[in-house]
């Protein structure tokens, strides 16, 4: 009798999640081979130190799919880039953070060539004024069809209200999959590193729960 109480609850159970997500997408993400050579996650650390944010993800429909969409991808940046922009939310963020920031259940692989910024062949200006950048800039092109070519793309340049800093909101659009237009904002700070090379800016600040410069 408690055996088919058991059974009865599981089933129940299953069927409320069913509702919740789409149990093909989990197939995907259990049954899907890790390419070689990109870092695997360490199940035990994600359900012990990021449990709470583990489960979040697993019972939230958008979550799931960035999950079963990004295990493949391994290093193929637009593969990975794709599935954040359809499918990132905050759970998904909170569980980027856990894992890679927070508890390390995702330790990522050193790049293959590191390379120092500083504009390549072309030399950064000497002298800059980031006062001058102050306002809207509407961007018209970009380099990669892949993180710069996006409707809609207004750069505005400000300084912070707390501390002063210069810091730049990015507002651009995303063409989903699912036929619909999202707006997105990413706000990172900027600093001017090299007094001589004043042309040379880093940008940093959160993306995907992470920090990015």
């Amino acid at each position: 009798m408690i055996g088919q109480l058991g059974a009865l609850f599981s089933f129940i159970l299953l069927g409320f999640w069913g509702t919740k997500v789409d149990v093909g997408d989990f197939y995907s993400l259990i049954t899907n081979k890790i390419p070689d050579g990109a870092p695997a996650p360490s199940i035990p650390c994600m359900m012990t130190q990021c449990g709470s944010e583990t489960l979040a993800c697993l019972t939230d429909r958008m979550c799931l799919k960035a999950l079963a969409c990004i295990a493949p991808c391994g290093d193929d940046q637009a593969c990975t880039f794709h599935c954040i922009s359809n499918y990132e939310t905050p759970l998904f963020h909170a569980l980027n953070k856990c894992n890679i920031h927070d508890a390390g259940c995702i330790v990522l692989k050193e790049p293959e060539e590191k390379g120092e910024c500083g504009g390549g062949v072309e030399v950064a200006i000497p002298a800059l004024d980031i006062m001058d950048m102050m306002g809207q800039w509407f961007i018209t092109m970009g380099l990669s069809p892949i993180y710069d070519c996006f409707p809609c793309q207004i750069f505005t340049f400000a300084k912070d209200e707390t501390d002063g800093r210069p810091m730049v909101y990015m507002d651009y659009q995303v063409d989903r999959v699912f036929g619909d237009t999202v707006n997105k904002t990413v706000i990172e700070h900027i600093e001017q590193p090299d007094a001589e090379k004043q042309g040379l800016l880093i940008f940093g600040g959160i993306q995907n729960g992470l920090f990015h410069s």
